[in-house]
């Protein structure tokens, strides 16, 4: 078994989403919204689950896109070959996100990724949202993992190195993803495929 555990974020880390939320919640909407105007939202910070509210498109809807046509999200470069290899490797490795259970788990099934984690931690039932540490204890519990100087986390954004600070964890910034501005990051990643390095 490696040493090293590692714990990914997913939007902006793992899944280019904001253009598949966009181009869904406008496709669901009646009538239909902008694309463009839905992803510029989404990258000022609002949550996909409260634009999908303020679209009028309900939890079951959106939940089910994301199970029939989940598929089409777009995973950044090298991200399922890097996967592979750390499993291969007996790499520990768990998700950490913001996203509500509903809606992460039909997206990591649809895009064929979900046999490599040994948890998902996902806001609720006393977990609150990064930048609280909970998600990423909660994960490493379910792992059987404990922290340590080869527990990493990954993400895009200032809530994933907050979060990381907090439960005593390595950070490496996805600097390819969403975050405006770098975060306090042990390490800084140009491309998902450098996580082999950790």
């Amino acid at each position: 078994m490696a040493r090293q555990t590692l714990l990914l974020d997913l939007d902006g880390t793992i899944w280019n989403s904001r253009p598949w939320y966009a181009e869904i919640i406008a496709d669901l909407s009646d009538p239909h919204g902008s694309p463009a105007r839905l992803e510029a939202e989404l990258a000022q910070g609002k949550s996909v689950v409260k634009l999908a509210q303020e679209s009028s498109v309900s939890k079951g809807r959106l939940e089910k896109a994301a199970r029939e046509r989940g598929s089409r999200l777009q995973l950044y470069k090298h991200v399922r070959r890097t996967l592979a290899e750390l499993s291969e490797r007996g790499t520990p490795m768990g998700l950490v996100t913001n996203l509500p259970r509903w809606l992460a788990v039909p997206l990591i099934e649809a895009t064929d990724i979900k046999q490599y984690f040994g948890a998902i931690a996902t806001p609720g039932a006393g977990v609150r949202a990064k930048p609280r540490p909970a998600g990423i204890l909660k994960a490493l519990k379910d792992m059987g993992r404990e922290v340590d100087r080869h527990t990493w986390l990954v993400g895009d954004d200032y809530t994933d190195a907050e979060a990381a600070l907090a439960a005593g964890v390595r950070f490496a910034w996805a600097s390819y993803g969403y975050g405006a501005t770098r975060p306090a990051a042990d390490v800084e990643l140009d491309q998902f495929a450098e996580v082999l390095e950790l």
